[in-house]
């Protein structure tokens, strides 16, 4: 069997050898901190495990702490003020409006669209997608939706 891990938000701080402060804050928010402390162990759920410059000390989403080492990090996770495909077409279901590429569009419409925060570029500079109000559309983009959507049905 395979399994998909849950989309879950976490909390982070990496350790870069020099920043032993901000990590033990991340780590207990009332903790003083002497200037020139260092991270070896963290506690975890598991016992106590060494953490090395680099390594990500994660807070699970039961309060837990535990290293993670920087590839296994990236790997699994991502920035999460960083809006997804999925949170475009969630925002795009919410503001009544269509989705269309940005080939399809004029660049003053791009402008416009980047403007109001309606614009995603999928990662790596791909293909631009922009939130189009219905009230935007025109006849000519009406008539090719709706024969897009009748050849579709007819397949089915």
């Amino acid at each position: 069997m395979k399994f998909r891990k849950k989309p879950i938000t976490i909390e982070a701080v990496q350790w870069t050898g020099d920043n032993a402060s901000d990590v033990l804050r991340f780590m207990s928010p009332d903790v003083e901190v002497e200037a020139e402390a260092t991270i070896k162990t963290i506690k975890t759920l598991e016992g106590d495990m060494h953490v090395s410059k680099g390594d990500w000390i994660i807070r699970g989403v039961k309060g837990e702490l535990y290293p993670c080492k920087p590839d296994i990090f990236a790997a699994t996770y991502e920035n999460a003020d960083t809006p997804t495909a999925l949170d475009f077409l969630l925002r795009c279901s919410k503001e009544n409006g269509r989705i269309v590429s940005s080939g399809d569009l004029t660049h003053h419409q791009i402008v416009d669209r980047q403007a109001h925060r309606c614009f995603f570029v999928e990662p790596g500079g791909g293909l631009g997608w922009a939130i189009l109000p219905w009230d935007l559309t025109t006849d000519k983009d009406r008539k090719r939706e709706a024969d897009y959507f009748s050849r579709n049905d007819m397949m089915r």
